[in-house]
C-alpha cells in the first residue's frame, strides 16, 4: 500500500469505468479479509463500500453544481480518526461541476494532505479542474468508444448532408434539433461517436484530413461539455459546431 498516492483523477468518457475502479481500490485497501490480493466482497468493510454506508467513506455526486459546502464538510471527514478501516476514503464523481471556490477548498486539502487518506475525482471533463489540483494528483484516463451502429451510419450521413448544405439550413437544423439541452446532448453524442469513427479511418489511413477531423472531434466534445456544464442555449452549441463543418 505504500506505493498508493493521496489522490487520484479518473478521467474520460466512461463514468462507469471510472466508480467500478474507484469502488474496487476502496474495497482493496480496506477489505478485512483480501483474498489472493482481491476485496473478498464480503465483509462488513466491502458490503459497506458497496451499499455507500462505510463511515470511514464518502460519496459526493450532484447533478449541477458541487459547492464549497460539500467540500467543507469533506475535509471534517478526513479532520476524524477512521471508524473501522485504515484508510479513509473520498470519491468526487463529476469533480469537474465543483465551482471555484469549492476547487480552491479542495486544493487546500490536497496541499496538506492526511496520512492513510485517499481521495477519487470522477472527471469527464479534467480541463475544467485547476491545473494545481492536477498537478497533486495521478490522473487516470478512462474513454469509452461504442461500437458502429445503425444509430452510427444514420448521424453519418446526416453529417455529411448538414455539410454539404447552405449555412441558413443547417442554422433551421440546429434550431429544430435542439430545442432543450436533453436534445443537443443527445444529437452531439451521436455525432461525437460518429466523428471519432471517421477520425480513427482518416488516421488508420494517413489520410490529409486528420487534422481537420481532429478538430471536429475537440469541437464537439467542447460544445457537449458547455451543453452539460453551463446554462448556454443549446441551439448555439449545436451551430458552433455546424459552422466548423
Amino acid at each position: 500500500m505504500g506505493k498508493l498516492s493521496h489522490a487520484y483523477i479518473f478521467s474520460g468518457n466512461d463514468e462507469a469505468g471510472q466508480q467500478r475502479l474507484a469502488l474496487r481500490l476502496s474495497q482493496l485497501v480496506n477489505c478485512e479479509v483480501k483474498k489472493g490480493g482481491e476485496p473478498c466482497q464480503a465483509c462488513a468493510s466491502c458490503r459497506g463500500m458497496q451499499e455507500k454506508t462505510h463511515p470511514d467513506t464518502v460519496w459526493i455526486l450532484q447533478t449541477r453544481e458541487i459547492p464549497i459546502s460539500a467540500i467543507r464538510e469533506l475535509r471534517k471527514h478526513f479532520s476524524l480518526s477512521s471508524w473501522q478501516s485504515p484508510f479513509k476514503i473520498a470519491v468526487i464523481e463529476r469533480a469537474h461541476l465543483m465551482n471555484m471556490e469549492a476547487q480552491s477548498a479542495l486544493l487546500k486539502l490536497l496541499e496538506e494532505p492526511r496520512r492513510n487518506a485517499i481521495l477519487f475525482l470522477l472527471c469527464e471533463y479534467p480541463d475544467l479542474l485547476l491545473d494545481t489540483i492536477r498537478s497533486r494528483a495521478q490522473e487516470i484516463r478512462w474513454y469509452s468508444f461504442p461500437a458502429v451502429s445503425k444509430e452510427n451510419g444514420k448521424s453519418a450521413s446526416e453529417l455529411k448532408r448538414l455539410k454539404d448544405s447552405f449555412i441558413q439550413e443547417r442554422f433551421d437544423y440546429a434550431k429544430k434539433a435542439a430545442e432543450t439541452p436533453e436534445d443537443a446532448i443527445r444529437v452531439l453524442e451521436e455525432w461525437l461517436e460518429t466523428q471519432r469513427s471517421v477520425l480513427l479511418e482518416a488516421v488508420s489511413h494517413s489520410t490529409e484530413s486528420v487534422a481537420k477531423e481532429k478538430h471536429m472531434v475537440r469541437t464537439m466534445q467542447e460544445m457537449l461539455q458547455v451543453v452539460k456544464t453551463t446554462n448556454v442555449t443549446p441551439r448555439l452549441a449545436l451551430e458552433q459546431v455546424l459552422l466548423e463543418l
